[in-house]
């Protein structure tokens, strides 16, 4: 308690004791516990318990972990009017809200599969059927609906590919190593190692685990802008000396092709400035979390219709209606056969069955013909 009382006098900033816990072990007899209780005045807390918006947890990360984050967004679709929002709304809130409620957790903890399904489901109901009770069909999976503009999605990422994206960040903080948790991670469980060379083991965070799990696809992406080699507690320091001399370059013949050893000779290295970490997935060698995602995604070909109907000048409503059409998610006859109902097709305006390409293709053709031929009649 003298190292709490010693803390609030120089910072200034005095203890709540009603937010304040001690955790202890379960085998802790209850004696022991009241007395420190009385001692600290704080209240006893048992795992898993929330800090800074993140829950702390021992052993496999449950589903019940983030049943606080699934509650949030189930309280902002109440507090939505969505009976009255269309399609091109909806998406609008999607990605501007509620795709945004998991990224602060899901840097810290990664998700499980059940979690983000949770998720999808939730913002998959409010796309295409909204807050109303009324039943809707549900054209779609949401997974199916995610994915970049031009290769005919929606514009938004999968739960999962983000988490992963942002395991790719803590790796490669892990590895610049210039925060005080990355010279934490490091001091634990590297022991002045290259990262790379250590691996996980029983009883590690499931930080570090979560790291170990994708080192490798990271580290492929990272590289090292070489300065005076104060990198690795100078083991790159031997490498620039050999490169800084000309004639050790001539040794190199016996084992290195020619066309590496032109490579080496060209280097220019400012042996004045300090090593960077560099990344391959941007220009400036910076690291992007969209990059980051756009290397393990699940690509589709690209189209420029899917891109041009998304233009700035278009409204959102009817790129949204545009792409419904696209991908045959529309209430058509035919789309209905499709989804098990039974009924009787017939077009509104002839006698042909009614179909997606019919309707928007065919019928609309022949009125623009008829409005072109009464023109030129006239």
């Amino acid at each position: 308690m003298n190292f709490l009382d010693l803390f609030e006098k120089v910072s200034g900033l005095p203890f709540n004791k009603n937010k304040c816990y001690f955790i202890t072990s379960k085998r802790i007899p209850n004696d022991r516990l009241l007395s420190i209780s009385n001692l600290t005045g704080f209240n006893q807390a048992q795992m898993p318990i929330k800090y800074l918006g993140v829950p702390l947890f021992v052993g496999r990360g449950k589903y019940f972990l983030f049943d606080d984050l699934i509650t949030s967004v189930h309280n902002r679709l109440l507090s939505w009017k969505s009976n009255f929002l269309s399609f091109g709304g909806r998406i609008v809130l999607i990605k501007s809200v509620l795709c945004t409620f998991p990224v602060y957790s899901f840097q810290s903890i990664f998700p499980t599969q059940t979690v983000c399904d949770r998720l999808h489901k939730i913002i998959n109901k409010f796309f295409w059927r909204g807050t109303s009770s009324s039943a809707k069909i549900h054209w779609a999976a949401w997974d199916k609906c995610c994915g970049v503009l031009e290769e005919g999605g929606l514009g938004c990422k999968k739960f999962m590919d983000l988490a992963k994206a942002f395991s790719f960040r803590l790796w490669y903080k892990l590895h610049a190593n210039v925060n005080l948790w990355a010279n934490f991670m490091t001091a634990k469980y590297c022991n002045s190692k290259h990262p790379t060379n250590c691996f996980s083991k029983q009883g590690d965070s499931r930080v570090w685990k979560r790291l170990c799990r994708i080192k490798w696809e990271a580290e492929a992406f990272i590289f090292w802008g070489i300065g005076g080699g104060n990198t690795f507690s100078g083991k790159i320091v031997g490498l620039v000396n050999i490169l800084l001399i000309p004639f050790s370059i001539k040794f190199l013949a016996n084992e290195v092709p020619d066309c590496i050893i032109q490579r080496i000779g060209n280097l220019l290295i400012n042996t004045a400035s300090r090593d960077i970490l560099l990344c391959d997935l941007s220009k400036d060698g910076g690291f992007l979390l969209k990059s980051a995602w756009h290397t393990f995604r699940v690509k589709n070909n690209k189209d420029t219709i899917f891109l041009n109907i998304w233009h700035k000048s278009i409204p959102t409503t009817i790129s949204v209606f545009v792409w419904r059409i696209l991908h045959r998610f529309i209430p058509t006859d035919d789309n209905l056969i499709k989804k098990g109902c039974i009924l009787p097709s017939k077009c509104q305006c002839c006698f042909h069955k009614e179909s997606t390409h019919h309707v928007f293709y065919r019928v609309l053709l022949l009125l623009e013909l008829r409005f072109i031929s009464m023109i030129c009649f006239n």
